[in-house]
Formats: structure tokens, sequence, C-alpha cells
């Protein structure tokens, strides 16, 4: 299908040893429901070690490689090599549904939209964890709201107005996008009518416990916007708590006083608390299904994540790539 009229769009793949899936991700976007000849496609590499780049060129897409750049860099390098006027972004560890494009393009006839997208949805096979964790499904339509990177498209004209992405960040490229928009005056949706499945998500606590800890990388990039988000700020308490739990503990071993009891059963109270509160936050307020009790353990790896992150962003830690 072919249509001059049709806004040129670019839709902008990233992608890092992901010879599982980029074959199914290229295949979904060759098959959208839009003019193939105003869709342009680009595949930004990030150094694969595997046969993704061979799958890639297979498929007739021309990988172009950047191996020594971060992902705001790569985004921006996006930007760049983009041709259309709204790029949109996938990861390639994601299968967009036929409508995905049109269903996005409904927000960029208003001038005042910069950003528009949409949580994940889960893969048919979702393990436990991710039934538990993830959102099941995505209802209605919400301003200023988290969308991730791998599932979001922008005007490539607002975005590159404001300076585009943070490249100083090592991740937390997408939240930090976000916030500079907004704090421009111009809106970002999330809407649930935006398909797209992440096969890439955890499908147990350790496997969550090492994304967080990537994730948590981009921590800094919230204090850098002028804003502390809740995650920030709720890891820091979280690790004091930790110290004091130790330190309570010492002091209960080696003289016990109601002092020394009072710190450590304080602190042991705050880190089964804090998880359980987020576990009912979640559930009752943000009206997100699943166990409590699971979430509750899994608010308890995301925060002693974010906690192995801090580490590494304080210098204690020095991260190495896999």
């Amino acid at each position: 299908m072919d249509s001059p009229e049709a806004k040129m769009i670019t839709v902008a793949v990233l992608t890092y040893n992901s010879e599982k899936t980029i074959g199914e991700c290229l295949s979904a976007i060759r098959d959208l429901d839009y003019p193939s000849n105003r869709v342009q496609t680009i595949v930004l590499d990030n150094g694969s070690t595997d046969s993704t780049v061979e799958i890639t060129e297979t498929m007739q897409q021309t990988a172009h490689r950047y191996p020594d750049l971060n992902l705001g860099q790569l985004r921006n390098k996006a930007l760049a090599l983009a041709d259309g006027e709204i790029v949109a972004f996938v990861d390639s560890d994601c299968i967009v549904a036929p409508d995905w494009l049109l269903e996005l393009l409904k927000w960029f006839d208003e001038p005042s939209v910069a950003i528009a997208g949409n949580e994940y949805l889960l893969p048919q096979n979702a393990s436990i964890f991710e039934r538990n964790w993830y959102p099941r499904s995505n209802f209605g339509i919400k301003e200023n709201d988290l969308i991730p990177a791998g599932n979001m498209a922008m005007s490539k004209k607002i975005v590159q107005s404001l300076g585009g992405f943070d490249e100083s960040l090592i991740t937390g490229e997408d939240a930090q996008i976000l916030q500079l928009v907004r704090s421009a005056g111009f809106r970002t949706i999330s809407d649930h009518r935006v398909k797209c499945t992440h096969l890439g998500n955890a499908r147990n606590m350790r496997e969550y416990f090492r994304k967080e800890t990537w994730y948590g990388l981009g921590m800094l990039g919230t204090v850098k916007a002028g804003t502390l988000d809740k995650p920030f700020i709720v890891s820091h308490l979280y690790l004091i708590l930790i110290i004091a739990l130790m330190l309570g503990a010492v002091e209960c071993l080696g003289q016990p006083g109601p002092l020394a009891w009072t710190v450590f059963a304080g602190s042991a109270a705050g880190l089964v608390g804090i998880p359980f509160l987020s576990a009912l936050e979640r559930i009752y307020l943000k009206k997100r299904s699943g166990n409590l009790f699971y979430i509750a353990l899994a608010f308890s790896v995301f925060f002693l994540a974010r906690i192995n992150a801090l580490l590494y962003i304080y210098g204690l830690k020095q991260y190495v790539r896999k």
C-alpha cells in the first residue's frame, strides 16, 4: 500500500544482541497498516556480538553500528538520521500491532502533543512473575504518564528544539525526555490503543534484580532535571534502613540496650513495611492486578536492585556491561 499523502514516519529500532527477537520485530514493522513508501525503518545496533546484524541485513535492512554510544546518544543519532517528522522508537525485543502507527499518529494532529505511546503488553507465554508484576492490560488515556522508550513516538522538531535526549545518562533517557518536554509545556500521552508486546521482560526475581540495577543507573537523570522521583528517594531511605539494621544488630549482639533494640526493630519494620505499603498503593490506588504478597516481595527486590545501582552511581562499584 503506497500513499504520497500520508505523513512520512521514521521507525527507529535500537538493538543489542537480539538475534532471538530482531526478525520478528522487523517483520511486524514491515506488516504495519500504513503506506510502506511513507515508513522509513532504521536499525541502530549498539555493538552486537551475536547474529543480530546478519539477521537484520537478510531482511533488507541496514544495521547502523554504533558500539560506543549510550542510549541517549543512540536515540539522538536516530533523530538525526530520520527523514520523518514523527520518529517512533521500538526496541528490538518488541512486537508492534498492525495498527500501531495509526493509533500513534492520531495524537500528532494536536500541536500540543510532543510524545505518545503506551506501556508494553505481556506476551502470551508470560511467566508468573510477569503476570504479577507487569500490567496485564492498559486502560484509558493518561496525560504525563511514564512511557517506555521502546514504545514511544515523538515530534522530531519539538524534541530536537529542546536539545534531545540527555547524552550523559547511562539509562533513564525515557524518563528524562518526558520530563523535558513536559517542562516546556508540551503534552505526553499514554494511550491503551497503542499496542506493543514486550518479549524482553524479566521472567523471574533474579532477572528482575539485574534489569532494575541497569535501569537504576539512570536515577540521577531526575536530579539533573530538577526533580526527585519516588524511586530515587525511597531507594536512599531503604539503604539507610539497611545500614541502621546492621548497626542495630551489632549493638544488640554486643551491649544490648533499649536504643539498640529500638533501632533494630524499627529498621526491620521499615524494610518490611515499605515494600508492603508500595504493594498496597499499586493494587488499590493504581488499580494494578497481582498477588499482594508477591508484589511486596518484588518491591523488596526492586529497592535492593536500586541500592545496587546507587553503589555504581557513587563509584563504589564499577559497572561492566554483559
